[in-house]
């Protein structure tokens, strides 16, 4: 009762595809060979010189043309220091302006000052001075001689008091 074994093929061993290997290897290499051999002989055709015919010489000289127009008068030139002067006078004219109205508002407001302190002391003045006030009406005071003893002076005791 016992099944029977299966014996199973024998394994072949396969070389691996180094032939198609080898092959784009070669191919690729013999690619190289040829650019290389390609740029070589661009380098050498770029060394070697050739001149070109010069055209210089056949041609007729340069002859500047003259000009038709005439010379005029040179303008007149403004100095630099001419212009800053008038800027500077000018600026100096502007800042004696500010300096004069604002000289003018510091006199009015001192002014306004002055006159606000005037009233102050005047207002101030007129409250300090005296005011009578009218004498009331009350019920009349009525003098009562007093029902107590008239008090006996007597002379105080120190001598009790130092002697202790």
């Amino acid at each position: 009762g016992v099944p029977e074994k299966k014996t199973l093929p024998i394994t072949v061993p396969k070389s691996p595809a180094f032939a198609l290997k080898n092959k784009v290897g070669a191919l690729v290499r013999e690619e190289k060979k040829e650019k290389l051999k390609e740029e070589m002989k661009r380098q050498k055709e770029a060394a070697v010189f050739k001149a070109q015919p010069s055209q210089v010489l056949h041609q007729e000289p340069f002859l500047p043309k003259k000009d038709s127009k005439l010379l005029l008068a040179p303008d007149p030139f403004v100095l630099a220091t001419e212009l800053r002067a008038k800027e500077r006078l000018e600026f100096e004219n502007r800042l004696a302006e500010l300096e004069a109205e604002k000289a003018r508002l510091q006199e009015a407001t001192r002014r306004v000052e002055e006159e606000r302190a005037k009233e102050e002391r005047a207002k101030l003045r007129e409250e300090l001075v005296h005011k009578a006030n009218p004498i009331r009406k009350y019920a009349n005071v009525e003098i009562k001689p007093s029902d107590h003893p008239l008090t006996v002076p007597q002379s105080p005791n120190f001598s009790d008091r130092f002697q202790r």
